[in-house]
């Protein structure tokens, strides 16, 4: 559920409330956390953006559970995602930014669009893009479309996870380096590293690790 949807307890159900309400209400549902209201009414108010959202489970249809999610925790929530995660995804991310409507992204209205006012994490994508352009743009055609910009972050992705791996290699030889080193000649080879993945001395991780090093490095 959004932000902007949101169940409200209410005395007197109708189709709207107003902020001051709204703002009542919540602070009700956070204050009386698991209480059993008899019913609920769903209101929309596309300017609030402080409202937290609200979680409804029900044993039956008569009697529902409202849990309100206070508004720090669901910001630190929406943070700790990246853009391309939020609202929409790329699809979302190039909706906004695509002026003609063409489902591409120029450089100028990539630039139009970062001189909105934007979320940090919408910010970042966009200058992201904006700064690799000219890799993204492989045809050459002044646009990007939605399947340049995937393409980037899966080599991103890709990119990462490799660099996770080469890590947990790396610190696997430095933790059993007496044990790889099978002719002790200050040496590690691969093919000491394959043997040792196989060592039942090493910890599950670790013999993880090596197998890696051992197909990738």
């Amino acid at each position: 559920m959004s932000e902007r949807d949101a169940y409200i307890i209410r005395e007197n159900p109708s189709a709207r409330m107003d902020a001051a309400e709204l703002r009542t209400s919540i602070q009700n549902i956070l204050q009386n956390e698991g209480s059993k209201p008899a019913y609920a009414t769903c209101v929309s108010d596309t300017s609030a953006s402080y409202l937290p959202t609200i979680e409804i489970s029900s044993s039956n249809k008569d009697d529902k559970v409202i849990k309100a999610k206070k508004i720090v925790a669901m910001k630190e929530e929406r943070q700790s995602q990246s853009e391309l995660e939020l609202e929409g995804g790329v699809r979302g991310l190039v909706d906004r930014a695509d002026a003609n409507n063409d489902n591409r992204l120029s450089r100028d209205e990539i630039a139009n669009r970062l001189g909105t006012k934007l979320s940090s994490n919408e910010a970042r994508a966009l200058k992201d893009i904006y700064q690799n352009f000219s890799t993204m743009d492989w045809d050459r055609n002044g646009r990007v479309s939605r399947g340049d910009i995937e393409g980037r972050v899966r080599g991103e992705r890709r990119a990462g996870e490799q660099q996770e791996h080469l890590s947990q290699f790396e610190q696997a030889v430095d933790r059993n380096r007496k044990l790889i080193d099978r002719n002790h000649d200050g040496r590690i080879s691969m093919t000491e590293v394959r043997v040792a993945a196989n060592n039942n001395k090493l910890s599950q991780s670790d013999q993880q690790a090596l197998r890696w090093g051992g197909r990738n490095a």
